[in-house]
């Protein structure tokens, strides 16, 4: 994972790293143990991106899930852009 953040929000910060030689996007919320909400919220998130194939969304690549630790990062394409800035458009 690179040294400092793409972007960050409300639950966490998506960070650029490297998977099989290409480079990704992994999402890491900001705390290092979530609330089983949160957790719920994020699994939820992977059951949806899983399920979609679709040129113009991002590619869902992966998932690291401890559900002891409550800790998890989601991997997903590394897109060109700010998607905030996007959708502002």
């Amino acid at each position: 994972i690179g040294d400092k953040p793409l972007g960050s929000g409300m639950f966490g910060s998506v960070w650029k790293a490297r998977c099989r030689g290409c480079f990704v996007a992994v999402k890491v919320p900001n705390r290092r143990s979530l609330t089983q909400a949160q957790m719920a919220g994020f699994l939820s998130e992977m059951e949806i991106m899983k399920k979609i194939a679709n040129p113009h969304c991002c590619l869902f690549m992966g998932a690291v899930v401890d559900e002891k630790a409550r800790q998890i990062k989601i991997v997903t394409e590394l897109c060109a852009g700010d998607m905030n800035k996007l959708v502002l458009e």
